[in-house]
């Protein structure tokens, strides 16, 4: 994976021996893998996550849970967020919550800092972090992009797909909101019809998302080819199904 991820890391980015790579990820092994593949890389356990089970081990608005926040927003080592979490599991009486806070508690033992806010750590190097988002935010966004393609009864192919979160990160980002001003001041200048405006709706569109993903692909559904018959109407259904999306 990481070959493969490096790779196309540095295929899209000037990265040198002082570009800082942060790799966020979830505990796993695997993914902590990644430092060795950035000359300067530094890695930080997911805040979604962790705080997940933090709580689910502690108590959502508990006295340690707060505490815990505290250590690991006042030192960028995270060595008191580590103190303060194994004094916490010394007090813990139910067997599977002590059980799950010791395997945190191995896991974090070796890499202390990886549970501080990566913007806190860049800051403490004397870089500044102006804008730079939190990365919690991951999972939610994964969670954007895999409610758009999957589990719908639909297939995707690679340049399909590619266009497809291109446009949605554009929108999570409101760059499309650039293009649709665009199209408003469109209307505005030409006083244009609706079927006019579409049509540049659709040309703006294509060559935001072309600029990011190359050359889009046009493709057509096969089962409109088939007869009636042969289809159990299905052909026709997709011939209207077609024609009211495009019309």
């Amino acid at each position: 994976f990481w070959e493969l991820a490096s790779r196309f890391v540095y295929s899209l980015y000037d990265v040198d021996e002082n570009t800082v790579v942060v790799i966020n990820g979830d505990r796993a092994e695997w993914v902590r893998q990644g430092v060795k593949y950035f000359p300067k890389a530094i890695y930080q356990v997911d805040t979604f996550h962790l705080m997940r089970e933090l709580r689910d081990i502690f108590g959502h608005d508990s006295p340690v849970m707060r505490e815990l926040v505290a250590a690991r927003e006042a030192d960028v080592t995270g060595a008191a967020f580590i103190a303060r979490m194994a004094e916490a599991y010394a007090q813990l009486h139910d067997p599977k919550k002590r059980q799950r806070c010791r395997a945190m508690l191995k896991d974090l033992k070796d890499m202390p800092e990886a549970v501080v806010d990566y913007r806190h750590r860049l800051r403490a190097q004397g870089i500044a972090t102006e804008g730079f988002r939190g990365l919690g935010a991951a999972e939610s966004q994964v969670d954007t992009f895999a409610d758009r393609v999957k589990h719908r009864g639909r297939s995707w192919s690679r340049h399909g797909l590619a266009a497809i979160m291109e446009v949605l990160c554009w929108r999570n980002t409101e760059r499309l909101k650039h293009v649709m001003q665009r199209i408003e001041a469109f209307l505005i200048r030409t006083k244009a019809s609706l079927a006019e405006v579409k049509q540049e709706a659709v040309r703006l569109v294509e060559r935001v998302v072309a600029e990011g993903v190359g050359v889009l692909r046009q493709a057509h559904v096969p089962i409109t080819e088939a007869g009636r018959t042969r289809s159990g109407g299905l052909s026709r259904l997709m011939h209207r199904v077609i024609s009211g999306a495009t019309g």
